[in-house]
């Protein structure tokens, strides 16, 4: 169990709670000791004409005047943040009358700490548009408003209604709302290589609301400092701009370093295509796959395909509807194109060989277009994303319409798609079926798209082409082959000839510990590498069939008898990893001879317990079938192994999936009394070994944190563990959700309220002094959470209002 040291968050003054400190934020209060007047009177602004309510806690001015904070600066270096945060209010006009584009408030960057020889900015504008309003980036208040500056993309702007801001306009003034809700501007921009190559992103947050109402991004922004301070200005007049009181808030300015982006695993092309690809038409040839086989590589194998892959994934897996069509690379932009003249298509192309070992899979991308004379954009011509699990399972995101022209191959966020169980193009067709709530994008091992064509009558030619693919990761658990007798489709060199299990009679009472399975060597399992060779068993009967069969369509474990019912379990115990957790069992399974009926359950034993569990049975037939299962999805049921030939399943029960030291599988068939068998020729177990990650370990992956939980990957003054125990984001500051839900204090009534997160590992402490100098903490509350179910819970603790001070801290380990 990770031991982490005990932080202390939310300092508080007098009876009033204070946020977490951010890197230079001001409140312009008494406290921070602002006096109330003329702003440029107090040390840390150069400033023109603003004004100071220090008992408010605010700043005001009415036009035309700009303000820098010269307390902290930030020196020009590549890669590194620079971030500015203004908290504001205003009252709008009830008659606009000039529709006119106005900024009437900014917050930016100034290259300059004399208010006085300010004429280098670029500062986020707020502005006047008509009745309601927008944001643009200009290089001072701008004297008509509009975007003066813009970047690679030409554009740089939102535009916000009278609602989002929180304002009424009734019928007339007595019946409306005219004074804004709290509105908070941020901007930040990350330096390029020179000061002509700067990404700027505005975020634009309701704090009343708490809604993120717009925003941008934009990169090759121009900005000619060396050296950069933070700003605050009004623009126009109350009278251009049509609106009056001003005021600001707070305000903040810091510099940070921001995490790396998530490491591409998969990428395949480029957006908006890469020419050097092929320079013909190229594929391996026809029949293509219409049944998915993992491992398989079906991207061109010819030495012209690909010649440049440098921190490319060229070779891809591929399964199409149809075995004689198109399945090629071609040239021109080049891409992948799988189609045919049919009404309806479908295929998928899949990259399981990564560029690294991470596997928390953060972002998805393709360019997809429909093509041919036979494509109708409609929609039932859809893309999806597709992964696989390590543990084997597949899963589709929702689907995305396309048309003749390629989509979009923005990225997107993995975990913020709707996933669905899908099952891969088998004899022609793929299967989509019921969602599946919160998927966790841990443990991918492949990746890919997935189309479906429909709809045309004509009989022509129709496919989809993928002309850029890519995903991106982070390190997450990693599952791995725990044990594994046989494999999917039958291994054919475990017995040369039938090998009974041991000598007549046979056990018919379990007995853990002991080994069972023929001896190994040249007649059983001479070639063991990756495998488990050794089991241990009981059945139904003394003298019966209890061999492993040397068959043509795989060696498998063999129990049968001439009965009307018959029944065996075999376990195994030798991993050949030692499990921290125990993800999945899978078996190859079939009845055979005069067998009519059978049922088998997967087995797991308690290491702490010495328990037997069964899970709930799945049918078995006389085709091999492969059954997976997921022991955290599955029912279970206690379980008595064979005692004289019959094992019980008893009770419904929990189990612990890292508490396993034995698995296996109990199967009975039934028949009309002939001679009736079960034969299992693969059994694989899947897991994970080593230490576990804990949640906030998985959440930091999830969000893509780069440093340690005592660091603060987004410079906003809270460290990476408190945003996760508050709910905030540690990366991409975003106004009100940056930090979560701080705790608060309540004068009136002495409660004081936190939301930590739902995690069981989690311990707080409410502390609190009347002396901070020689005071000693008390400690008022302890805090333990019970759930772990990773949502916010709101706790609360009386702390009274007799005292006439005192300082509040919450204390987090």
């Amino acid at each position: 169990m990770k031991i982490r040291t005990r932080y202390a968050f939310a300092l508080g003054l007098g009876l009033v709670q204070a946020a977490a400190v951010q890197a230079a934020t001001v409140n312009f209060t008494a406290a921070e000791g602002y006096v109330t007047g003329p702003l440029d009177n107090n040390s840390n602004w150069s400033a023109a004409q603003w004004t100071v309510d220090a008992v408010a806690g605010s700043c005001t001015e009415d036009g035309y005047n700009n303000a820098v904070y010269t307390a902290e600066q930030g020196v020009f270096t590549e890669g590194k943040a620079y971030r500015v945060s203004a908290t504001f209010t205003f009252q709008d006009s009830f008659n606009v009358t000039n529709a006119l584009r106005k900024p009437f408030f900014n917050t930016g960057f100034a290259d300059t700490n004399e208010v006085d020889s300010l004429n280098n900015q670029l500062v986020l504008s707020f502005d006047r548009n008509g009745t309601g309003f927008d944001i643009d980036l200009q290089t001072d208040w701008g004297s008509g408003g509009g975007d003066n500056v813009t970047g690679a993309s030409g554009s740089a702007s939102d535009t916000f209604s009278t609602a989002d801001v929180g304002i009424v306009r009734g019928d007339d003034e007595g019946s409306s709302d005219l004074v804004s809700d709290r509105i908070q501007l941020t901007f930040q921009l990350i330096a390029g290589e020179t000061t002509n190559d700067w990404t700027g992103t505005a975020v634009v947050t309701n704090l009343d609301t708490g809604v993120e109402i717009g925003g941008f991004t934009e990169s090759g922004l121009s900005f000619d400092a060396s050296e950069l301070y933070g700003s605050i200005g009004v623009g126009q007049s109350d009278s251009n701009a049509a609106v009056t009181n001003r005021t600001v808030h707070s305000f903040s300015f810091n510099t940070f370093v921001p995490p790396e982006p998530p490491p591409v695993i998969v990428q395949w092309g480029n957006i908006g295509g890469d020419a050097g690809i092929v320079t013909n038409d190229t594929s391996n040839g026809k029949p293509y796959p219409t049944t998915y086989t993992a491992g398989a590589v079906h991207s061109p194998t010819n030495v012209a395909y690909y010649t440049n892959s440098t921190d490319r994934t060229p070779d891809y897996n591929l399964a199409v509807s149809e075995a004689y069509g198109t399945a090629f690379v071609k040239n021109g932009g080049d891409y992948i194109q799988l189609g045919k003249n049919k009404e309806f298509y479908e295929g998928m192309v899949v990259w399981e060989n990564f560029l690294t070992n991470n596997t928390f899979v953060k972002t998805l991308a393709a360019e997809v277009q429909g093509t041919g004379a036979g494509f109708i954009a409609e929609s039932n011509s859809t893309y999806r994303f597709v992964i696989q699990k390590g543990t084997g399972e597949w899963y589709a995101s929702e689907p995305t319409v396309f048309d003749k022209g390629f989509t979009s191959g923005a990225d997107v966020e993995a975990d913020a798609l709707s996933w669905y169980d899908f099952t891969p193009i088998t004899a022609g067709s793929a299967t989509v079926g019921t969602t599946i709530e919160d998927i966790d994008m841990t443990d991918v091992k492949a990746v890919g798209v997935y189309g479906l064509m429909g709809g045309i009558t004509n009989g022509k030619f129709q496919a989809f082409n993928v002309r850029y693919f890519k995903a991106t990761a982070v390190p997450g658990p990693t599952s791995t082959t725990l044990l594994q007798w046989g494999a999917p489709g039958g291994e054919l060199d475990i017995v040369t000839a039938n090998v009974t299990l041991g000598e007549a009679p046979y056990p018919t009472t379990y007995v853990d510990g002991e080994t069972n399975s023929p001896v190994v060597g040249a007649d059983y399992y001479p070639n063991n590498t990756d495998r488990s060779p050794l089991f241990n068993y009981a059945c139904g009967a003394a003298y019966g069939g209890a061999q492993v069969y040397d068959i043509e369509d795989g060696d498998a474990i063999h129990f049968g008898k001439g009965v009307e019912e018959y029944e065996a379990m075999v376990t195994w115990e030798d991993f050949l990893q030692e499990p921290t957790l125990v993800q999945n069992l899978e078996l190859d399974i079939r009845t055979q001879n005069s067998a009519t009926n059978g049922a088998v359950r997967f087995l797991v034993k308690s290491a702490s317990s010495g328990n037997w569990y069964a899970s709930e049975a799945f049918e078995v037939v006389k085709a091999y079938a492969t059954l997976n299962g997921s022991l955290s999805s599955l029912s279970w049921y206690e379980f008595t192994p064979h005692d004289g030939g019959t094992a019980s399943v008893g009770a419904a029960a929990v189990i612990d999936t890292e508490d396993i030291a034995a698995v296996g599988y109990y199967a009975v068939v039934q028949g009309s009394g002939g001679y009736l068998a079960v034969q299992v020729r693969s059994f694989k177990a899947v897991g994970i070994t080593g230490s576990l990650p804990t949640a906030y370990d998985l959440w930091a992956a999830g969000q893509g944190v780069t440093g340690a939980d005592s660091d603060d990957d987004d410079g906003d003054g809270l460290s990476n563990f408190g945003e996760y125990v508050f709910g905030g984001n540690p990366v991409l500051p975003s106004g009100a959700n940056d930090q979560g839900a701080q705790p608060e204090f309540d004068a009136a009534t002495g409660v004081y309220t936190v939301s930590l997160v739902g995690d069981s590992s989690i311990e707080a402490y409410v502390v609190s002094t009347t002396d901070l100098l020689l005071g000693e903490w008390t400690t008022n509350e302890t805090i333990t959470v019970t759930v772990d179910d990773g949502e916010l819970s709101e706790y609360t603790t009386n702390l009274g209002t007799g005292e006439n001070k005192k300082f509040i801290k919450l204390e987090v380990k």
